[in-house]
């Protein structure tokens, strides 16, 4: 997968982080490290896939429509626009127990979000979307596996649960809107899809990230 020109470090548990946001955003994260109790918040985001289940390949895209799909938005995952923190942990939520699903969320940060695919079409990120982070930059991605599903049949959400990663602490870096001139404190994302997968009828994805907050 080209994830453009800029440096990325692959993080032991399987993350891809920009090199570049790592070390801007060192300053902060290392402030936060000496702290007792750093704030945190779950921050959700979520989208409706049509009313369909045709089935996806591997490397299709999973949204909202087939003809005017948008990102999901993280809202206010910055304090203020500009500022960022760690996200500590990524989790899924579908509202089936359909099948099994595995899938990358590719965070972006920004003024903007940026173009989706629509769903069921190759995935494709247009390329100022993975390497301009003056105006909207890939951050990381997050791979969410089929071996990390938990079926939930009671409870706030429905369906099954799917951790990122057996490792609870990501440590991804993060800010918010476009460096040098924020005007957002959203985060974005975009799905892709790993494996075949037949999705439920108008099911519903909800990611929720735990976010240890810069001050």
């Amino acid at each position: 997968m080209n994830l453009g020109s800029r440096s990325w470090i692959k993080t032991p548990s399987g993350i891809f982080i920009d090199a570049q946001l790592a070390t801007i955003a060192g300053q902060s994260v290392a402030r936060q490290t000496v702290e007792a109790c750093p704030p945190k918040n779950i921050l959700t985001g979520s989208f409706t896939r049509p009313a369909d289940t045709t089935a996806d390949t591997a490397n299709d895209a999973m949204s909202n429509s087939t003809s005017a799909p948008v990102a999901v938005t993280f809202a206010s995952a910055g304090r203020e626009k500009g500022l960022g923190g760690l996200i500590r942990r990524a989790i899924l939520v579908k509202s089936t127990t359909a099948g099994t699903f595995s899938c990358e969320l590719w965070l972006f940060y920004g003024n903007t979000a940026p173009g989706a695919t629509n769903d069921n079409a190759a995935f494709t990120v247009a390329g100022g979307s993975l390497d301009d982070p003056t105006t909207t930059a890939l951050l990381a991605i997050i791979r969410f596996d089929t071996s990390n599903g938990i079926n939930v049949a009671k409870g706030i959400y429905q369906g099954t649960l799917w951790n990122s990663t057996t490792n609870f602490d990501l440590g991804i870096p993060y800010v918010t809107g476009a460096l040098g001139n924020p005007t957002s404190k959203d985060l974005y994302g975009l799905v892709r899809v790993l494996t075949g997968y037949t999705p439920g009828n108008a099911e519903v994805f909800k990611f929720a990230l735990l976010l240890e907050d810069q001050e």
